[in-house]
C-alpha cells in the first residue's frame, strides 16, 4: 500500500471519529460569534439607528453636514461640528474627539483605515458644493454643470489618536486571537487523540498496518484539516454577518493579512501539534493527560502575552522583535507584527525559514518520542530519555 493511500485511509479515520466533536465545537462557535456581533451591532446603533461619524471643519456646517448625509449610504450618518482653524481640527483628532475633518474645500483628513463609505460621502459633498458655488458665481445654468465635474479632492492622514485601535491594530488583534486559539485547541486535540489510543490499546492495532511515522503525519494532517476548516467557516461568518450589521471596518490590506494569518496559523499548528502527539504519547493515562499539554499551553502562553503586550502599548518593542524570530513564540508574535505593518517583507521571510527548519526538527524529535512512546503502555516517560534512547 503506498504512502499516500495509508495516509488518507488513517486521515479518514481520525475524521470519522472526530465528526460529532467537530460539528458541536463548530455550531458552539458560530453561536458565540453571531450573538457577539449582533450585541456589537445593536449596541452601536447597527440595526436602531446609524452608524454616527464626527467631523469637524472650518466655516459654516449646515450645508455641508446635509450635503454629507445625501451622499452617505445607509446606516452612515455626519455631525458636522465648526472650528476656527485646520489645526485646530488635527488637535481634536489625535486626541480622538473627531474622526474626519474638512482642512479646507479641497482637502479631507483622516484617519489610516478609516471608513471609505464615509470618506467617499465627504469627498462628494465638498466636490458637489464646490461645483455649486462655481457655477453659481459664474451665472452658469445647472443644465451646464456637466463640464465642472472634474473637481479633485485629496485626503491626508494625520496621527492617530492614542487611545484608539486603528483599523490594522483591531485586524492584527483578531489575528493573534484566533492563531492562539486554533493552535491551542486543535493541538490539544492532537495530545487527547494520541492518549486515548494508546489507553484503549488502539495504538498497537493500527501499527500492525502503518509506521509510527504514518500515524503521526496522518493524525496531524487530518486534525488540522479540521481546524483549518472550522476557522474558515468563523471567519467568513465574521465577514458576512459583520458586514451586513455594519460593524466590521476592514482596512486595504484585509487581503494580504488573511494570507499571513492563514500561512502562520499552519506553521505555528504543525510546529506544535508535533509536539503535543509527542507529549500524549509519553503520558501514562488519559488521567495524566494535563501533564501531556501543559508545556506546551505554557510556551503558546508566553507568546501569546508578549504579542499582547505589544498591542496594548501600541507600539512594536524589543521584546516582541526579538520575539518573532524565536520559534516558540514566531506564530503569535510576528503574524501581528506583519499585519500591522511593523516589519518589512525580508525580515518575514527570514522568521518563515527559520520556523520552517524549527518545525522539520520539532517534526523529527516529535516522531522519534512518538515512535517510543506511543507502544510502551502503562510507563510514564520523559522527553529527556526517550530522546537519548537509541531506537
Amino acid at each position: 500500500m503506498s504512502s499516500w493511500k495509508t495516509l488518507w485511509l488513517v486521515g479518514s479515520r481520525e475524521w470519522r471519529s472526530r465528526r460529532k466533536a467537530f460539528a458541536i465545537s463548530t455550531l458552539i462557535l458560530v453561536v458565540v460569534v453571531s450573538g457577539g456581533l449582533t450585541a456589537i451591532g445593536l449596541t452601536a446603533g447597527g440595526s436602531d439607528g446609524p452608524v454616527t461619524y464626527r467631523i469637524g471643519t472650518v466655516g459654516p456646517t449646515v450645508a455641508v453636514e446635509a450635503l454629507i448625509n445625501i451622499y452617505a449610504p445607509p446606516g452612515f450618518r455626519a455631525d458636522v461640528k465648526a472650528f476656527s482653524s485646520a489645526e485646530e481640527i488635527e488637535r481634536r483628532m489625535e486626541e480622538g474627539e473627531l474622526e474626519f475633518g474638512i482642512a479646507s474645500a479641497t482637502e479631507i483628513l483622516s484617519y489610516p483605515g478609516r471608513s471609505k463609505a464615509m470618506l467617499q460621502a465627504i469627498s462628494a459633498a465638498l466636490s458637489d458644493r464646490q461645483i455649486r458655488q462655481q457655477a453659481e458665481a459664474l451665472g452658469v445654468a445647472p443644465d451646464d454643470l456637466d463640464s465642472m465635474l472634474d473637481t479633485t479632492v485629496t485626503v491626508r492622514e494625520v496621527v492617530e489618536p492614542a487611545e484608539s485601535f486603528s483599523a490594522d491594530s483591531a485586524l492584527a488583534a483578531a489575528s493573534l486571537f484566533f492563531t492562539f486559539m486554533g493552535i491551542l485547541a486543535y493541538g490539544q486535540w492532537v495530545a487527547y487523540g494520541v492518549v486515548e489510543e494508546k489507553a484503549g490499546r488502539v495504538a498497537e492495532v493500527v501499527l500492525s498496518a502503518v509506521t509510527p511515522r504514518q500515524l503521526l503525519t496522518a493524525k496531524v494532517v487530518s486534525i488540522g484539516f479540521l481546524g483549518f476548516c472550522q476557522l474558515m467557516i468563523v471567519g467568513f461568518l465574521v465577514l458576512l454577518l459583520g458586514g451586513l450589521l455594519g460593524v466590521v471596518d476592514l482596512p486595504d490590506a484585509t487581503g494580504g493579512a488573511f494570507v499571513i494569518i492563514v500561512g502562520w496559523f499552519l506553521l505555528g499548528y504543525a510546529f506544535y501539534a508535533a509536539g503535543y502527539a509527542a507529549s500524549g504519547a509519553l503520558v501514562r493515562s488519559a488521567q495524566d493527560a494535563s501533564d501531556a499539554v501543559g508545556g506546551f499551553n505554557l510556551l503558546l502562553m508566553v507568546g501569546y502575552f508578549t504579542a499582547v503586550s505589544s498591542l496594548i502599548a501600541e507600539r512594536d518593542t524589543l521584546v516582541t522583535q526579538i520575539a518573532s524570530f524565536v520559534p516558540i513564540t514566531a506564530p503569535l508574535t510576528m503574524p501581528m507584527r506583519m499585519v500591522r505593518g511593523d516589519v518589512g517583507v525580508g525580515q518575514g521571510l527570514i522568521s518563515v525559514g527559520i520556523m520552517l527548519l524549527a518545525t522539520y526538527g520539532m517534526v523529527l524529535v516529535g516522531a522519534r518520542v512518538f515512535r517510543q512512546g506511543i507502544i510502551r503502555v502503562g510507563i510514564k516517560l520523559k522527553w529527556r530519555e526517550v530522546v537519548r534512547s537509541r531506537g
